[in-house]
């Protein structure tokens, strides 16, 4: 996928300066080093100017987005032949189109990714020292995920597409949690069905999706927010 982004950029160079970045070694690995960069900004944009060797060309999203959309069909087929559930890391959820072509997938942050991967250490660290490629793991119990490490927060996913269940109306201090359509968020295991007050430490639930909770964060000056 990074190859065929890469690829669409060097066509959009050469169309429109004809300069090719990839047949200098240098411009070729600063088109790479700028990828990530690049996909953030696109996320507010439909185009963004980008400098490779002195010159500049107009990248744009949709593009980019004609690019991945072969690599997100073979993902959609592989969910279709063998379930499952699609997560993110950060770059990949900054990927052009990602939501419209992958709806269910949700995006975790790296301190989820790397939590997992300690809490998973002995079934990836295989005992007898060779290495093995991991295709799967054992499911944790809901008692499991739920129990919380001291000084580390829990994993949370937040879905790459905004959900349409609900909003939640901000007003000084107060949040508000309002019903729109579809099935009824829960909070704290209440389904809610009319305009709620929030709280810190309330926990949100849409549907049978990831569930959010409330956290209370304090400013330099020592007021919370």
């Amino acid at each position: 996928m990074q190859d065929s982004l890469a690829r669409a950029i060097a066509d959009a160079f050469i169309r429109q300066t004809r300069f090719d970045p990839r047949r200098q070694a240098a411009t070729e690995q600063a088109l790479y080093d700028q990828l990530p960069a690049l996909l953030s900004e696109l996320q507010g944009s439909t185009e963004h100017n980008m400098e490779l060797g002195g010159r500049h060309a107009r990248i744009e999203r949709s593009l980019l987005a004609e690019s991945c959309e072969k690599h997100y069909q073979r993902i959609s087929r592989c969910l279709d032949e063998k379930g499952g559930q699609l997560l993110l890391g950060p770059g990949m959820a900054n990927l052009p189109a990602v939501a419209r072509h992958l709806p269910a997938a949700q995006r975790v942050s790296s301190a989820a990714i790397s939590d997992s991967i300690h809490q998973y250490r002995d079934s990836i660290c295989q005992a007898d020292g060779d290495v093995h490629f991991i295709t799967s793991l054992p499911a944790k119990a809901a008692s499991d995920t739920a129990t919380a490490t001291p000084g580390v927060p829990p994993p949370v996913a937040e879905p790459v597409a905004a959900p349409t269940h609900c909003q939640i109306d901000i007003e000084g201090s107060v949040l508000t949690l309002k019903p729109r359509s579809g099935p009824a968020p829960r909070v704290n295991g209440e389904a809610i069905t009319t305009a709620t007050p929030l709280a810190a430490d309330d926990i949100i639930q849409l549907d049978s999706g990831p569930a959010w909770r409330l956290v209370p964060v304090v400013t330099d000056n020592g007021s919370q927010t």
